[in-house]
Parts: structure tokens; C-alpha cells; sequence
């Protein structure tokens, strides 16, 4: 999923040559790991070989599963509102209506209204915004 989202990033910064098919299949890859998928990876257990997992998911299942249904959504808008063309059109870019606070990379404070009233870029913060905030609850600090 790390890899994906920062291939999107890419994209959204300038640093990799916008490509449709390319930023769809980056989303598809967090969506496919997302939702059900990674409810039901720590489903019996938070202990696995390379795992940074902590044991608050067995706790805390239900706000897990919350942040997982989230990711999934917001890479769904991803997947969904990818447009063809040489780069990002005006229309995938995030508007001034809707600056974040905190920046994408804050822990979410609250349940994001639904997805598709983003912008694909918004899309991509709320969802950056959902790593960070599910990393802060489930995840040891490396």
C-alpha cells in the first residue's frame, strides 16, 4: 500500500508523468488491501512475522475496521475518478473549498462526509489522513 501511495503522490506532485491506467492500478492495489481484506488479515490475530501491528486491533476491532472501510473508499475515489490525459486534469485537483486542516498526513478527527463530494487530490489526503491516523492507534513506532 506504501509503495501505491506514494506512486500516486507522484503523480499528484509532478515528480512522475501522469498516467491513468498507471494511478488506477496504484489505487486499485490499496483498495484490493483495504476494507474487509485487511479486517480480515488481523482478524485472529495482531502477530505475525514482520508486522508492526499492535495488539490494540484485538481491543479496538470496531474502530479498525472503521479505518480500514475508510481506505478502501477513498481508494475506490481514486480508482473511480482517474481521467485520461497527458496530466492530472484541473477537475481530479483538490479545490480551495476543500484545505484540510492539519494537512494529509494529520490523524483524521472525525468520520469524512462521503468520498465522492472530493476531489480526487482531496480523495488522496483524507485517505493519507486515514494511514496516519490508523498507524497512530495500530501500529508500533519503528
Amino acid at each position: 500500500m506504501s509503495a501505491a501511495a506514494k506512486a500516486i503522490s507522484e503523480f499528484f506532485s509532478g515528480k512522475r508523468p501522469y498516467d491513468a491506467s498507471e494511478f488506477r492500478r496504484n489505487a486499485d492495489a490499496i483498495s484490493r488491501r483495504a476494507g474487509e481484506h485487511l479486517v480480515l488479515r488481523f482478524a485472529t490475530t495482531t502477530e505475525a512475522a514482520g508486522s508492526d501491528a499492535k495488539p490494540e486491533i484485538a481491543a479496538d476491532h470496531v474502530k479498525f475496521a472503521d479505518l480500514a472501510d475508510q481506505l478502501e473508499v477513498y481508494a475506490n475515489r481514486l480508482e473511480d475518478s482517474a481521467e485520461e490525459g497527458m496530466a492530472i486534469p484541473p477537475s481530479m485537483r483538490m479545490k480551495a473549498s476543500e484545505a484540510i486542516e492539519g494537512g494529509p498526513f494529520a490523524k483524521k478527527r472525525d468520520r469524512a462526509p462521503e468520498a465522492t463530494v472530493y476531489s480526487s487530490e482531496h480523495a488522496f489526503h483524507m485517505m493519507l489522513q486515514t494511514c496516519t491516523s490508523c498507524h497512530a492507534a495500530f501500529r508500533l513506532k519503528r
